[in-house]
């Protein structure tokens, strides 16, 4: 258990290590609360999927892999942080900007991914480095989108909805290529990778926070 703990709090550290490096200015209390509200989102999502498995127990498979999984669980991403950024633009608005949504959405799905890893490692334990592998960069780079859409939804909610759904697409096509056979298979790591590197390109650009 502690070593599936461990293997699972990895990418965290890596995240850490790369915000120190590149200098960015990432607070404490920033930190932990873009982790909470991973949590959050995680909870709200299961207890969601919950409610589509007790009224819905046989959806059809696209169903399943596009709504009661990426749009759900991208869903409850969103709804959690348009919530923290009402809340923080009451407060203080001013540090609010696109990066730094990101950012917190990167921070953010490192909880939801490591709660994830634990449960699925609980009932296959091979499964966990697989998952760190391919499941970690997916989630990173959904929830940079949805939590970028969420930014967005108070100024521009055309842009908030294209982002989002851009997030669920790329959730929903992960899901299904990871659970076809043969060469589909490949295409879930590399979609993966693709899509968290093309928001990490954007998150290393020099801006104050």
């Amino acid at each position: 258990m502690l070593l599936i703990l461990l293997v699972s709090a990895a990418p965290l550290c890596a995240v850490l290590i790369w915000f120190h490096a590149a200098g960015m200015p990432v607070k404490t209390r920033f930190f932990l609360i873009s982790l909470a509200a991973g949590a959050c989102a995680m909870f709200a999502s299961a207890a969601a999927q919950y409610l589509f498995f007790l009224y819905i127990p046989s959806a059809p498979a696209l169903f399943s892999i596009f709504v009661r999984t990426a749009l759900v669980e991208e869903a409850g991403r969103f709804a959690v942080f348009a919530l923290v950024f009402a809340a923080a633009r009451k407060a203080a608005g001013s540090f609010l900007t696109e990066r730094f949504a990101c950012c917190a959405g990167l921070v953010s799905s490192l909880s939801f991914s490591c709660l994830e890893n634990v449960y699925y490692a609980l009932m296959s334990p091979s499964s966990v480095l697989v998952r760190v592998v391919t499941a970690v960069p997916l989630h990173a780079a959904c929830a940079m989108r949805s939590v970028s859409a969420a930014y967005f939804l108070k100024e521009n909610r055309k842009r908030a909805a294209v982002i989002f759904f851009q997030a669920v697409f790329i959730h929903g096509f992960y899901d299904y290529f990871i659970s076809a056979s043969g060469f589909l298979q490949f295409l879930a790591p590399v979609l993966a990778i693709t899509a968290f590197f093309s928001k990490a390109v954007f998150i290393s650009q020099k801006e104050e926070f």
